[in-house]
């Protein structure tokens, strides 16, 4: 497989045809790498493989999309590079120019919307959301006038709660996820765009049921532990705009 520039991909197939085949092509095909001889390689390519030689277009839809997605992702990490290179640069500027109220050129405008939008989609698609990070973008965001790009974010964000909460039903009680749950959907409610919740919401009324009941009833006998989760739950309940209400002992 031969990776010359961006789409240009060539590769070929062919019998085997023994071990010191194999090595006598290898050895050429170093030799015209190391010296940047790029005819030589297409060259050797087509000889040694012939008909069997597929470029990007021959191959099948699913594969081309596969190797196209790699291709992108490296092109988009080299454009992300250089936006977060000239915004960082020029970030003072940026920001005293927006203060000012004067409309930023399109060029810095570009490169602004691309590393905001970035920074803010890496900060909401880990399980560990950083909020004090994510609060700080998003205040960016609104002083210099950004268009968040709400659907990408919007799905990242929705697809972190989930991990959250799916660690939520095999572990209800464990350590700091209840309040984690509850400043990451604080954080949802203040975002420029909806958040679809409706999966969380669903989760949680199946918890207020299976869960919640056998939390209240131990509150009631003086649990301290159980009283301050149950808390935490009936507030989560209210952000996720949930009616709640916890019968002690249920347990469906």
């Amino acid at each position: 497989m031969l990776h010359l520039a961006d789409h240009s991909v060539l590769g070929g197939v062919r019998q085997v045809q023994g071990d010191e085949a194999y090595r006598a092509l290898d050895l050429e095909l170093d030799k015209a790498s190391a010296s940047g001889d790029l005819a030589e390689l297409v060259r050797l390519i087509e000889k040694n493989f012939s008909s069997g030689t597929y470029t990007l277009r021959l191959l099948f839809r699913d594969e081309q999309r596969k190797i196209l997605g790699i291709i992108l992702e490296e092109a988009t990490n080299q454009a992300r590079a250089l936006y977060r290179n000239f915004h960082d640069e020029h970030a003072h500027l940026i920001r005293f120019v927006t203060d000012l109220g004067v409309p930023l050129p399109r060029r810095f405008r570009l490169a602004v919307d691309f590393t905001l939008n970035s920074d803010l989609l890496d900060a909401l698609s880990v399980e560990e959301v950083d909020l004090n990070k994510s609060r700080e973008i998003l205040e960016e965001i609104r002083r210099t006038g950004v268009t968040p790009d709400a659907v990408t974010l919007e799905f990242a964000l929705r697809r972190t709660i989930e991990r959250l909460f799916t660690r939520f039903v095999a572990d209800p009680m464990e350590p700091g996820l209840l309040a984690r749950l509850q400043e990451t959907i604080e954080l949802v409610l203040s975002l420029p765009f909806q958040v679809r919740l409706w999966e969380a919401q669903n989760t949680y009324y199946r918890m207020m049921r299976e869960v919640a009941g056998e939390a209240r009833e131990r509150a009631e006998r003086g649990d301290v532990a159980a009283a301050a989760w149950l808390d935490g739950f009936v507030k989560l309940g209210e952000q996720l705009k949930v009616k709640v209400q916890i019968n002690a002992g249920v347990n469906a």
